[in-house]
């Protein structure tokens, strides 16, 4: 019963992606279509609901679009959109009032991080009310997004010169002039300041770190040293598959392998199954322990400076380790070092997703800090919302998740060869050639690993 639920739960994200896709390519009627038949088959996939709607609404389908705003304003209590869509629903079915354009203002201040209600507010007083309220609504809007130049740009009197500048320039070129005079920078983004010093900061203490805490002190129990060998014979992830498929050493007993950020050596442990030495590298006590009753060597330090001597080893493990680095290029110079002459280095990254974690998940970001708040598994000591942790940049101690080819160009530069790669959609089992990456629209919201091995040059 679990895999068939997993298997409807697949078929409904692939659709789901699928009805995204077809809207954004202006196929509004297919994709309509589609996200109708996902919200039919599984009532509570909200994220459907909400894509519906809001196409039907795109076409002015108001009556439709109304009856299924109203459902996830029952069904989602908490969240303002589906309100604020109604208001703006009677607006447009009845004409502009104050009323409904205050009501919209009022919900749109209790999701005061989701930028495209502001947006849409600006739209409505621009339409109906010749943009009096603009001035007012963007200098608000700046408190939650203070280097929006789109808000900036409006954010000036509507009759002042410097609104005439702005029309000139365009809002980015502006804000770059506003921004380099000290006085109107201080003025009109008043926590720059404060955001600088706070990520000179975070930086300054990844780079201490070095890397991300540890993700968790023990290994569940079907990973657990004790259970391993029968966990492998019984369960070959895609990624392990084609590892051992595509590398090029196919008997590797007797050589050594050094697995940098190794977490608990669940991973490194794939490794010793084919016969390398393992030796685990971690600066977290709990893991180093975990990893030494799998029968490997441990190192407890800093992965940008590993206590070994040059050409050591002969193949290199970084599993969901580059991506916390302040500085992966470094750190793959370090990697080069230790490795020996054409030593062979296995690398698995997260594939990127783009866009702003703060206005995606208002929920987990605290405006007046500037910081995120995750909600992390007691069991993985992973956040439990996975996605967080693929965005571009900068959450869940990831500091530089990067694409395919930007990887590929780094690799480069820091003196490796590549040898293979893939794209791993892990929540289907499925692998993909990066070829085909931008063939890719039905993934575009799938979590993904980026598979390489690549040699040293």
């Amino acid at each position: 019963m679990f895999i068939e639920d997993r298997e409807i739960s697949l078929n409904s994200d692939i659709s789901l992606s699928r009805g995204v896709s077809l809207l954004r390519k202006g196929e509004v009627t297919k994709g309509i279509q589609v996200l109708e038949s996902v919200c039919a088959n599984e009532p509570g996939n909200f994220e459907a609901f909400g894509h519906l709607a809001w196409a039907l609404f795109s076409q002015k389908r108001w009556d439709e679009a109304r009856k299924i705003y109203k459902h996830l304003q029952k069904t989602l209590p908490g969240n303002n959109e589906p309100s604020i869509r109604l208001i703006q629903i009677d607006l447009e079915q009845s004409g502009y009032s104050h009323k409904h354009f205050n009501e919209m203002l009022h919900y749109t201040r209790k999701s005061a991080l989701n930028e495209p209600l502001w947006r849409t507010l600006i739209e409505i007083d621009e339409k109906h009310n010749k943009g009096r309220r603009i001035p007012s609504l963007c200098k608000e809007a700046l408190r939650y997004f203070p280097h929006n130049s789109f808000y900036i740009r409006f954010s000036i009197e509507k009759k002042s010169m410097l609104r005439k500048i702005a029309k000139l320039l365009g809002g980015r070129k502006l804000a770059q002039l506003l921004i380099g005079i000290p006085i109107v920078r201080e003025k009109m983004l008043q926590t720059f300041h404060s955001q600088e010093e706070a990520i000179r900061s975070a930086i300054a203490s990844a780079f201490v770190k070095g890397s991300a805490n540890a993700t968790f002190p023990y290994s569940p129990p079907e990973m657990s040293p004790e259970n391993f060998d029968k966990y492998i014979k019984e369960s070959e992830v895609s990624w392990w598959k084609w590892t051992k498929e595509n590398t090029p050493v196919k008997d590797a007993k007797g050589h050594q392998l050094l697995d940098i950020g190794a977490g608990p050596g669940f991973i490194g442990h794939h490794f010793k199954f084919l016969g390398y030495e393992v030796t685990a590298v971690s600066g977290n006590d709990a893991e180093l322990n975990e990893c030494s009753r799998r029968g490997m060597k441990t190192i407890k330090c800093e992965m940008h400076s590993l206590p070994v001597p040059s050409k050591s080893y002969d193949a290199v493990l970084a599993c969901h380790v580059l991506e916390h680095s302040i500085v992966p290029y470094v750190l793959l110079l370090e990697i080069k070092r230790v490795l020996k002459s054409d030593g062979l280095l296995f690398v698995n990254v997260p594939y990127p997703i783009e866009g702003d974690p703060a206005l995606d998940f208002p929920e987990c970001y605290d405006v007046e800090k500037d910081e995120y708040q995750f909600e992390i598994d007691k069991n993985t000591g992973h956040v439990v919302n996975q996605r967080l942790a693929y965005y571009s940049y900068g959450v869940t101690n990831h500091i530089f998740v990067l694409t395919y080819w930007q990887w590929r160009w780094l690799f480069r530069l820091a003196g490796f060869k590549h040898y293979a790669s893939a794209i791993d959609v892990f929540p289907e089992g499925k692998l993909l050639s990066p070829d085909h990456i931008a063939d890719m629209e039905e993934y575009k919201h799938i979590l993904k690993n980026q598979l390489f091995i690549l040699r040293r040059e």
